[in-house]
């Protein structure tokens, strides 16, 4: 168990999570923020969403891998 993350053994479903993922995360950053913040602006809801997105697809990484 070292923690890092072969990025260059990554396989084509490995990438199509990384992408489920960054969806999932923008829906739920449009959805939920957006409720919340009324007024925020979209491109901060997509860096939201993007950020947290990469962030769940880095750890499903490293889980995968230990």
């Amino acid at each position: 168990m070292t923690g890092r993350i072969g990025l260059t053994s990554l396989t084509g479903k490995d990438y199509a999570m990384g992408v489920g993922f960054i969806a999932i995360c923008l829906v739920i950053a449009y959805g939920l923020v957006g409720y919340l913040i009324p007024g925020a602006p979209q491109a901060l809801l997509a860096v939201i969403g993007a950020a947290l997105g990469v962030a769940a697809w880095f750890s499903y990484l490293r889980k995968r891998n230990d």
